[in-house]
């Protein structure tokens, strides 16, 4: 169960979900589902592939703080998303870095 955010238009498939029309933050219930993965991967249904349904979603405690809370609350945690992807480029980049400094600081004999 990988939950997704999408704002705006995409195509849906099977065993996808759109929570449209709610009195909530998108971004804030996404991070919701995602923290609490647990709760729809005990209630999924299907021995080979496990799948949920609507009335899973519809029962789903959930305590909502007003809506300026949850515009903060997905904000900030959106923020910390984005330095994080930003961190782990960085860190590729200098992994990439590496691997060149040592191919040109130890030659093989071959290269001799």
């Amino acid at each position: 169960f990988t939950p997704k955010y999408f704002n705006g238009k995409f195509d849906l498939h099977q065993r996808t979900y759109a929570i449209l029309e709610l009195n909530i933050i998108g971004k804030f219930l996404y991070f919701y589902i995602d923290k609490n993965k647990d709760y729809f991967l005990r209630y999924a249904v299907g021995s080979t592939v496990k799948s949920l349904r609507q009335p899973i979603f519809e029962q789903m405690p959930i305590l909502l703080p007003t809506l300026p809370e949850q515009q903060k609350i997905a904000d900030t945690l959106s923020s910390l998303d984005n330095l994080i992807e930003n961190q782990s480029k960085k860190i590729e980049t200098l992994k990439e870095h590496k691997k060149g400094l040592m191919q040109q600081m130890f030659v093989s004999d071959e290269e001799r």
